[in-house]
């Protein structure tokens, strides 16, 4: 401690946020779902040996003696609330985000401030509902000392901090990662793969109607300029919607799991390469099957037959 009643301390900050954008912030339900968050993180806390502090009625910030304990501790606080939506039928109002941070504090003021307490905060600003945030130094301290997951995901400009800081978001199950890069959200909510089975699908209709309506050349078109139309409705509803396991759920609603991305991702990869390989027989059946069949209107291009003329006239030259 200096003479001016300042210390070095490992930081936890938290707040709590309305868990969808559907939902009021003001709404009674988010105020209860929000003060049992708090005080779940507290008892949290308290088990890994740091001291919390009130900041208003929905934040907190804690001082922990050691980084690794602060880390567990926002482990185990934000796997211990994932935990109450274990039920499908439980209505989640509220969630927490985390940040946390090495740096001054001044235990002369009511509680705890200062600059280590002033990153932690804007790292849990940062962070997405349900994740927590942390400074890439923080993480090169302790990353051989706590067996968790983490994702270096650039350098970002924090309220109230001069330089932008590089930060680190811990990946583990029951922790929410959030996405600072719109085509790494792109990559997340499956739409590069929605819009593949989109062109796979609307494709193998088109052949379909092709073969069903030969001769029918505007319903046909029709069809097509319908297909192509409903494919950026198709992008769109592949952004505000996803699949999960519970069924199709909007993206703002759905906690942003690494291991339920990745099985739903590896499920459309496989419903992918099945349509492909639908597609592929369906070529070799329209171009190979079909137009070897005698009489059939593709066995090829229609031909005019010239005859001979026979000469009416009495001079041979005429022939």
């Amino acid at each position: 401690m200096d003479e001016m009643g300042r210390r070095f301390a490992t930081i936890l900050a938290a707040d709590a946020v309305a868990s969808s954008w559907l939902t009021s912030g003001d709404d009674p339900e988010v105020a209860r779902a929000a003060a049992a968050c708090l005080v779940l993180a507290k008892r949290v806390i308290g088990e890994q040996g740091g001291l919390a502090f009130d900041r208003g009625d929905r934040a907190l910030v804690a001082e922990f003696p050691h980084v690794a304990g602060a880390v567990r501790a926002a482990v185990a606080i934000q796997q211990a609330i994932s935990r109450f939506d274990a039920d499908p039928a439980f209505e989640r109002h509220a969630l927490l985000r985390i940040g946390l941070s090495v740096g001054d504090v001044d235990e002369a003021a009511a509680g705890l401030e200062g600059e280590g307490v002033d990153l932690a905060s804007g790292l849990a600003a940062l962070a997405v509902a349900g994740g927590i945030c942390l400074p890439h130094s923080v993480y090169e301290h302790v990353r051989h000392r706590v067996h968790v997951g983490f994702q270096y995901s650039g350098e970002k400009k924090i309220r109230g901090v001069t330089d932008p800081v590089a930060i680190d978001q811990i990946v583990e199950p029951g922790v929410e990662r959030g996405y600072f890069s719109f085509w790494e959200e792109l990559r997340r909510r499956s739409v590069f793969r929605v819009g593949a089975a989109y062109a796979v699908v609307a494709w193998l209709l088109v052949q379909a109607a092709n073969i069903a309506l030969p001769g029918f050349g505007s319903p046909r078109q029709t069809f097509i300029a319908v297909a192509i139309l409903g494919f950026p409705v198709g992008l769109v509803l592949a952004w505000l919607y996803e699949l999960t396991p519970m069924g199709l759920k909007r993206s703002d609603e759905v906690l942003r799991q690494v291991n339920s991305s990745s099985l739903i991702g590896k499920r459309l990869n496989v419903a992918i390469m099945a349509l492909l390989v639908i597609a592929v027989v369906v070529l070799i059946v329209e171009n190979y099957v079909f137009t070897d069949q005698p009489g059939s209107a593709a066995a090829g291009p229609d031909s005019i037959a010239v005859l001979a003329f026979e000469n009416f006239s009495p001079d041979p030259n005429d022939e």
